[in-house]
C-alpha cells in the first residue's frame, strides 16, 4: 500500500482530483463511524481495478448475476480489512474513540457515491490516493475521510496537538 498523494479538501476539489471521468462508474466500499468524530471512510476503485482485485481473489465465473454478487462480497471483505486498518490506525494514533458500522458496498459515479456529504459545504475532507501493489498488478484506489462539518474542525485541532506534542519530545539540535 502506497499512499502517492494527499489532500485536505472541500468535497468539490476531491471529486476534480478523481481521474476518471465524472460520468465513470466506481465501486466503493463505506465505512460509517461516530464518537470522538462523526463521519465515513470510503475506498473507491475504478472498475477496471476492482474487477482485477476480485479476480485476483476468486475464480473466474461466468453467471453475471453471480459476479455481481461475488464482486460485492469480495471488495466488501477487502474494503473491510483496509478501511478497518487505516481508520483504527488514525483512532489510536490520535487516541479517539470510534464506533463504526458494518461496512456497505456501492457501485455509481462519484456524484452519488459522495452525495451525502454534498449538502456540507463548509466542511474539509482527508484524500488519499492509494495504490495497492499485487502481483505486480497496478491496482489505483482512494481513500477519503468523509467527517460532519464539526468533526472536520475537532480534527484538524486533534492533528495539530498530536503533531506539537511529537515536536516537544524530539531533541533538540
Amino acid at each position: 500500500l502506497q499512499v502517492p498523494y494527499v489532500a485536505f479538501a472541500e468535497l468539490e476539489k476531491i471529486k476534480e482530483l478523481f481521474s476518471p471521468t465524472p460520468d465513470e462508474e466506481l465501486s466503493s466500499v463505506n465505512l460509517n463511524f461516530k464518537g470522538s468524530l462523526v463521519g465515513a471512510a470510503k475506498l473507491i476503485f475504478p472498475t477496471d481495478s476492482a474487477s482485477k482485485l476480485v479476480d485476483l481473489f476468486t475464480d473466474s465465473i461466468e453467471d453475471d448475476n453471480d459476479m455481481d454478487e461475488i464482486k460485492a462480497g469480495t471488495l466488501s471483505e477487502i474494503g473491510n480489512i483496509v478501511l478497518n486498518s487505516l481508520i483504527g490506525t488514525i483512532s489510536n494514533t490520535l487516541s479517539l474513540p470510534l464506533n463504526y458500522s458494518v461496512p456497505s458496498y456501492q457501485e455509481g459515479i462519484i456524484n452519488d457515491l459522495l452525495a451525502h456529504y454534498a449538502a456540507i459545504t463548509e466542511s474539509a475532507h482527508l484524500f488519499a490516493q492509494t495504490r495497492f501493489i499485487i502481483e505486480e498488478m497496478d491496482i489505483i484506489g482512494d481513500f477519503i475521510l468523509l467527517l460532519e462539518v464539526e468533526s472536520s474542525f475537532n480534527f484538524l485541532r486533534i492533528i495539530d496537538q498530536f503533531l506539537k506534542s511529537q515536536l516537544q519530545g524530539m531533541p533538540n539540535e
